[in-house]
């Protein structure tokens, strides 16, 4: 028989995410009310992609070295699920974008319990609307709408230098 997980002390689900993924983004976006029945807590994973894949002998990302039949096969696949979720699409006219400050501040948005609403809001803003998430007016502009305090945050997240780079 299985162990019974504890409500009171649930176990942890960690989501690691990179804000350049459109997968990331319907993980995201259907996360939480997948969970929501279960005895897990929810720990946000922000990350960035681009530094793993510059280890790799080619120095590219997988994505970018895929033909032109499987580039329209991933971007079909993610239409697809869109759809059948109901989430917005409108892709990127720059992809992937760079998302290094988005991703300083999801790390305190984590680290302060906030970063499953940030973090759909930066990836609705890169996936269903086309804004840039590299921006600093676009990263502001969403903290304010959070309610939080946007100088300071970014502020923070452009001193931090950590191994995310």
């Amino acid at each position: 028989m299985g162990e019974k997980v504890s409500t009171d002390n649930p176990a942890m689900l960690e989501f690691w995410f990179d804000f350049a993924s459109p997968y990331s983004y319907l993980a995201a976006s259907r996360i939480e009310d997948l969970i929501s029945s279960a005895p897990l807590k929810l720990v946000w994973k922000p990350f960035l992609l681009g530094p793993i894949f510059k280890r790799r002998a080619s120095n590219s990302s997988p994505f970018q070295e895929a033909g032109p039949d499987e580039r329209r096969y991933r971007r079909r696949d993610v239409e697809r699920l869109c759809e059948m979720y109901r989430l917005p699409l409108l892709w990127p006219s720059n992809y992937p974008r760079g998302s290094l400050l988005a991703t300083r501040v999801a790390l305190i948005a984590a680290a302060e319990g906030w970063c499953g609403t940030f973090a759909r809001a930066i990836f609705k803003a890169n996936f269903a609307e086309d804004q840039n998430i590299g921006s600093e007016v676009v990263i502001t502009d969403i903290l304010n709408v959070l309610r939080r305090d946007a100088g300071e945050i970014v502020a923070k997240a452009a001193l931090a230098r950590s191994r995310i780079e």
